[in-house]
């Protein structure tokens, strides 16, 4: 465990670690192919990249400049008990496992997404923007609710290749704005 944490050289994580603090990445990249869980923030001006088999458990902020979470398989979990922004980028595995709920920040493009598997009742807001999903992709929704639209933003329903939505859990159709509902 380290409490707070700042890398200026590049460095490869190959174990466990987590720090409750800040972990700041600033003019390097920081490659995580073990399992790093950052409790309060994700920051810097660097870049962070997802090695195959790794997990990043966020539970604070991201405001990273690089999250890279191709490769595959891998694991970028926001599991947070406060609101989280997820980054936007390209993830294989992006999990949502928070019941004040996890809305993206810009476009993102996905082959997994996963939302409340550990969590009960998380929640996941695609926050009106346009999701991407890869070729073979998959949603699971165990628990919770996943909202598509913001206030003023319509969004549809993701082509996924495979759905797999629990009983007793939740698409919200969450915008103002006119919506198609999918019959998927």
């Amino acid at each position: 465990t380290l409490t707070n944490a700042t890398f200026t050289k590049s460095y490869t994580n190959n174990s466990t670690y987590i720090i409750p603090g800040t972990l700041t990445i600033t003019g390097t990249t920081l490659t995580n192919n073990g399992t790093l869980t950052v409790t309060t923030a994700l920051s810097g001006t660097g870049g962070l990249t997802q090695g195959a088999g790794a997990t990043l458990n966020i539970t604070g902020t991201s405001g990273i400049t690089t999250l890279t979470a191709t490769a595959s398989p891998n694991t970028v979990n926001y599991n947070g008990a406060a609101a989280q922004t997820i980054k936007a980028t390209t993830y294989d595995t992006l999990k949502v496992n928070n019941t004040a709920g996890a809305t993206l920040g810009g476009v993102a493009t996905l082959t997994t997404l996963t939302i409340g598997d550990i969590t009960t009742n998380s929640i996941f807001s695609d926050g009106g923007f346009t999701i991407t999903p890869q070729a073979g992709s998959v949603l699971n929704l165990t628990s919770g609710t996943y909202k598509l639209g913001s206030a003023g933003t319509a969004t549809t329903f993701p082509a996924y290749t495979t759905i797999n939505i629990a009983s007793g859990t939740t698409v919200e159709y969450a915008s103002a704005a006119a919506q198609t509902v999918s019959a998927t």
